[in-house]
């Protein structure tokens, strides 16, 4: 996975355009106000617009919300005005579809131990907050 900070914009502009997506999850700091803008530029490098994508708003708190959705979309995807103040990221690539459901990450983080079954394979999920 690669880590990077939407500002300056600079530096995700000469990175991402030249690696391309293939077998990379990328996470992005500092980007949720240009999201739409992220979006565009790397549709127009060739990253294709179903990679899926995901906004993280108040991640490892109780009141983390995360958005599934997908590069194209990234743009128009709308933030709740009861997150619309909170610290995000986001994160495109393959890896945002290994979480346990899609439904299951568009509802604000639960204190609980849950299961997801992906596949044949049971996995355990595992949340702790605020410990």
């Amino acid at each position: 996975f690669l880590v990077l900070s939407a500002v300056p914009r600079e530096t995700w502009q000469r990175v991402l355009p030249a690696i391309g997506p293939e077998g990379l999850t990328v996470v992005l700091m500092m980007a949720l106000g240009v999201r739409q803008e992220i979006a565009a530029r790397l549709t127009e490098a060739g990253w294709p617009g179903p990679l899926p994508a995901a906004i993280v708003l108040a991640a490892s708190t109780d009141r983390q919300l995360v958005l599934g959705t997908c590069l194209a979309e990234l743009g128009r995807t709308e933030i709740p005005a009861t997150h619309a103040h909170e610290p995000g990221l986001l994160v495109l690539g393959d890896a945002v579809d290994l979480r346990p459901s899609r439904g299951a990450w568009a509802e604000p983080a639960r204190r609980a131990d849950r299961t997801a079954r992906w596949g044949e394979d049971q996995v355990e999920v595992r949340r702790e907050h605020g410990s």
